[in-house]
């Protein structure tokens, strides 16, 4: 990828994150139901989905597409809490 191309894919992320992050908040507090659980969860979703912007369709909807990383990364809390304490 050339850094032309390279500034485009990092703008057109910004764009779709700047305009969608609130929403994309609200789903993560309703799914915790913790603000603060929320707020990292939401950090890690956007991370993810900057990693896998390549795998983007931009056809479809960006906050299904949030909401499926969010939903991922919430399991994976709730596993690994889980894990946590059954390990007690």
């Amino acid at each position: 990828m050339s850094t032309t191309q390279h500034i485009a894919v990092l703008s057109r992320f910004e764009d779709l994150a700047t305009i969608h992050y609130r929403e994309i908040e609200r789903i993560a507090r309703n799914m915790t139901r913790n603000a603060s659980l929320a707020e990292d969860l939401v950090q890690d979703a956007f991370v993810a989905a900057f990693k896998g912007f390549d795998r983007y369709q931009p056809d479809r909807s960006f906050v299904a597409w949030m909401r499926a990383i969010l939903r991922h990364r919430f399991l994976r809390y709730l596993r690994d809490r889980q894990r946590r304490e059954l390990s007690y």
